[in-house]
């Protein structure tokens, strides 16, 4: 075994202290032998064998105490092992960040949008969702606001930023409200559907 006063940081760089030797040198102590640890982590015997001399021989400590009845930690393996479990649990926390940043890179959302809407609610849709979710990709299909419910229930778009009348059958959320008088298209759209009198239109972003 090396003087432990030779073992340098310089020494640790070329031999570093990858977790495939730290693991094996875990399971070794849970299992209490090698053979056990063998089993457990799918290698060879002599492979984890090796591996954990070779983890010993570069720290230049010994790190299992090995008698008839398997292996026990020595005072070095406890150490080195309490800052193993905290980079375990570190570089753990690193992958379900990667795997978060990586969800929202991908999330795309499809909205249907109306005419009036592009003008009056989408600009400021935009600048909300780019503080909050700015890795979100956005796609705007523009369109009249009676093609666009339609392409909600067929999955064309997530969801509409639209002018729609009550009774539309889909899940919505109620941006704004506006009463239109007896104009003339307000009375050509209510007498074409069996209406009469004004008309009341809700800024709703719908959804299925």
């Amino acid at each position: 075994m090396d003087n432990p006063a030779d073992t340098t940081p310089d020494k640790l760089l070329d031999n570093p202290l990858d977790l495939r030797r730290l693991r094996y040198l875990r399971c070794a102590l849970a299992e209490g032998s090698l053979s056990g640890a063998a089993v457990a982590m799918r290698v060879s015997q002599p492979a984890l064998t090796a591996a954990i001399k070779s983890l010993e021989a570069d720290l230049g400590v010994a790190l299992l105490e090995r008698h008839r009845h398997g292996v026990s930690a020595t005072p070095y393996a406890l150490a080195l092992l309490e800052h193993h479990d905290g980079a375990e649990r570190e570089l753990f926390a690193g992958w379900q960040r990667v795997q978060r940043l990586r969800s929202s890179a991908q999330a795309s959302m499809r909205l249907g949008c109306g005419p009036s809407e592009a003008t009056r609610l989408l600009p400021l849709a935009l600048e909300r969702l780019r503080h909050s979710a700015p890795q979100l990709r956005l796609h705007v299909e523009y369109g009249l606001n009676e093609q666009l419910m339609p392409m909600v229930r067929r999955g064309e778009v997530d969801c509409a930023l639209s002018s729609i009348p009550e009774g539309e059958p889909l899940a919505e959320l109620h941006l704004y409200g506006a009463d239109f008088g007896p104009g003339e298209r307000a009375q050509q759209w209510a007498q074409g559907r069996g209406l009469a009198g004004g008309v009341h239109f809700h800024g709703r972003l719908a959804h299925r």
